[in-house]
């Protein structure tokens, strides 16, 4: 028996999420390094990061751990989706540990937008 369209499509929109996310992160990750990277040591910018030096770090790695849960989920999904031993009437999205995983990278990845946010805030 194949799925029905409802599961492949609930299916197919969290891994999308989840990919989107870890896209997000990594980018905000590579930026801000890079921005720490290039800068010269009397930068605005760097004085800026320096100053609000634990809110970026926990940023940053609130975000790396996002990233993780987030690899996690897809693994998680892969796994159900691969299992034989499953049947595809007891086959779901709302596997504990998925919604777990998913809702630990959506909260860890608004958390370090919040502290980025926070950061700015304070540059202005």
């Amino acid at each position: 028996m194949a799925f029905d369209d409802r599961k492949s499509k609930s299916f197919d929109i969290v891994v999308d999420m989840v990919k989107l996310l870890i896209t997000l992160c990594t980018a905000i990750i590579g930026f801000l390094l890079s921005s720490i990277l290039i800068a010269e040591p009397d930068d605005e910018k760097l004085i800026i990061i320096k100053a609000n030096s634990f809110k970026v770090q926990g940023a940053l790695l609130v975000l790396g751990v996002s990233v993780f849960f987030g690899i996690l989920t897809i693994l998680k999904i892969t796994g159900i989706l691969g299992d034989e031993k499953i049947l595809v009437e007891n086959t779901t999205i709302y596997d504990k540990f998925t919604r777990f995983s998913f809702s630990i990278c959506l909260l860890l990845f608004f958390i370090g937008i919040l502290l980025l946010t926070i950061v700015s805030l304070n540059a202005i």
